[in-house]
C-alpha cells in the first residue's frame, strides 16, 4: 500500500468506528430523552427544584416543566377602566398540579354601583373555576353581572400562564 492509500484506509477505519459508537450509544427502540442538568432545575420554574427532590428521575422533572402554572397561590393588583374611572381589584388564586384549589377578589373602595357588581362576580367565580384546569377555564362573557370585573380575571390568568 501506497502513502496515500494508507491514509485513506485510516480515514474511513475512524469513520466506522464513530459511526459503530453513536450507533451502539442510540441502538434501543425507544427515543432518546433530553438531559436535564440538575442545577439548572430552579431555573425552570418556581417549584421545579421542589418537585425534583421530592420526586425521583428525569420523568418526574419532565411533568413538572409541563404545568401550566407552578404550584403555588398568586396574588396581585388589577386595574380596570368602568364607566366614570377606574377601579382596582386583587385577584388570589392557588393552584394545584394545575388545577385552581381556590380563588378570591378583594375590592379597594370602589364606587357603591361597582361594589354590588364585583361582589356578584366574586360569588359566581369559584364555582366556575374551582376543581379545573387553570389552562381550561371557559368562562362566560358575564360572570355574576360583570363582564369588566371577568374580562380583568381572564387576563390575569392569561397573564399566570404566559409567564410560567
Amino acid at each position: 500500500m501506497n502513502n496515500g492509500s494508507l491514509r485513506h484506509f485510516f480515514f474511513l477505519s475512524i469513520i466506522v468506528l464513530l459511526v459503530s459508537i453513536v450507533a451502539g450509544c442510540t441502538s434501543s427502540n425507544e427515543p432518546a430523552k433530553p438531559t436535564v442538568i440538575v442545577s439548572e432545575i430552579s431555573k425552570v420554574s418556581p417549584t421545579a427544584s421542589i418537585i425534583a427532590e421530592s420526586k425521583t428521575g428525569q420523568e418526574k422533572i419532565v411533568e413538572s416543566i409541563e404545568l401550566a402554572v407552578a404550584d403555588g397561590t398568586y396574588v396581585e393588583d388589577s386595574t380596570y377602566d368602568r364607566p366614570n374611572g377606574n377601579e382596582t381589584v386583587t385577584f388570589s388564586i392557588t393552584v394545584e398540579n394545575d388545577i385552581v384549589k381556590a380563588v378570591s377578589i378583594t375590592t379597594h373602595n370602589p364606587a357603591p354601583i361597582s361594589a354590588k357588581i364585583i361582589q356578584g362576580f366574586s360569588d359566581a367565580l369559584p364555582e366556575l373555576v374551582i376543581g379545573k384546569k387553570i389552562n381550561e377555564l371557559n368562562l362566560p362573557k358575564n360572570v355574576g353581572g360583570s363582564s369588566l370585573s371577568n374580562a380583568a380575571f381572564q387576563k390575569y390568568v392569561a397573564k399566570l400562564i404566559e409567564t410560567k
